[in-house]
């Protein structure tokens, strides 16, 4: 529902849902035969429209169980230290790219050299993600 959506959303949760929709009999509820016609459910056709709609409006994060364990190991490998004029060190020791490290900060803006950040505000927070290279270390300045 958009009740539950937005609830996950406002309040930054992960949620994991585990489902085999296309079991072969139909009593999953996610379609039924119909004179010999699969159908697929009406609710299970608006969820997924749903969640396509969420994503594209980069409210949610659709991935997989091994994605998203992979990247909370990944950033095992990151670490951060704050330089003594405020700006922020980040270090990736590992041996692979992690794509989408993500932070948010009570900021208005944040700067890296040249280095691609994607950001956008979320009240009065600013959320901001990067790709990390291996051994690549980037100073973060907010302001």
């Amino acid at each position: 529902s958009d009740l539950r959506l937005n609830d996950l959303v406002n309040n930054r949760n992960n949620i994991i849902i585990h489902s085999y929709p296309a079991r072969v009999d139909s009593t999953t509820g996610f379609y039924k035969i119909n004179n010999g016609i699969v159908e697929v459910n009406e609710e299970f056709n608006d969820a997924l429209s749903k969640l396509s709609f969420y994503r594209m409006n980069e409210k949610i994060r659709l991935t997989t169980i091994r994605e998203m364990l992979d990247y909370r190991t990944s950033l095992e490998k990151v670490t951060f230290k704050i330089l003594p004029n405020g700006n922020i060190s980040l270090f990736n020791s590992g041996k692979e790219t992690i794509r989408g490290v993500s932070f948010s900060a009570d900021a208005k803006e944040v700067s890296a050299g040249v280095k691609e950040i994607i950001k956008k505000n979320s009240g009065n927070e600013l959320i901001f993600w990067m790709d990390l290279f291996p051994g690549e270390n980037v100073i973060l300045k907010l302001n």
